[in-house]
């Protein structure tokens, strides 16, 4: 459980680098629309792992 737990946790920390990466390099308003976009299904993806792990404990 623990391996899968860090498995989770280095998911959710690679996809927010890679998003707030992006965010600072650059913030024009098309970025930002497409960055919510993939944010939000990001989120959706997160909660759907969790929600796997804690239904297999």
């Amino acid at each position: 459980m623990i391996k899968k737990l860090v498995g989770l946790a280095a998911f959710a920390a690679t996809g927010t680098g890679l998003l707030l990466t992006v965010e600072l390099k650059d913030a024009s308003p098309l970025n930002m629309t497409i960055l919510m976009v993939v944010g939000y299904f990001f989120t959706l993806s997160l909660v759907d792992h969790y929600n796997n792990l804690k239904e297999g404990e």
